[in-house]
C-alpha cells in the first residue's frame, strides 16, 4: 500500500479512552497509545505510518482482535462489529501530542 496517498482515517478508527487505557498511557516507564484500527491494518503498516507521518520512533506494537458478540436491546437481538485494537509503545524521548492526529 502507498502510505503517501493514504489518509489517517483509512487506518485509525478511534482513540481508546477508558480508565485502563489512560492508566497505561500515564505509566512512567513507557508512553503507550491505544487505538481502534481497521481489521486489515498490519503492524508493519502502523510502524511505517508513524515513522513517515509523525517522525516518531516506535519500540513495539501489540495488536488484538475483538470478536463480535451478541447484544439484546428491548428484545431485539443484534451483534456488535469486529474490532482490532493496537497498543503502540513509543520511545520515552519522543513527545507526541494525541491532538495532532
Amino acid at each position: 500500500m502507498k502510505i503517501n496517498n493514504m489518509h489517517l482515517n483509512d487506518v485509525f478508527r478511534d482513540l481508546v479512552i477508558t480508565e485502563k487505557s489512560t492508566q497505561i498511557s500515564d505509566n512512567e516507564h513507557a508512553d503507550k497509545i491505544i487505538f481502534y484500527v481497521h481489521p486489515w491494518v498490519t503492524k508493519g503498516l502502523l510502524k511505517s505510518i508513524f515513522l513517515k507521518r509523525f517522525n516518531i520512533a516506535i519500540i513495539s506494537i501489540n495488536t488484538l482482535n475483538i470478536k463480535k458478540y451478541m447484544k439484546k436491546f428491548r428484545g431485539i437481538v443484534g451483534y456488535t462489529s469486529n474490532k482490532k485494537k493496537a497498543i503502540i509503545t513509543l520511545a520515552k524521548s519522543d513527545n507526541f501530542d494525541i491532538a495532532s492526529i
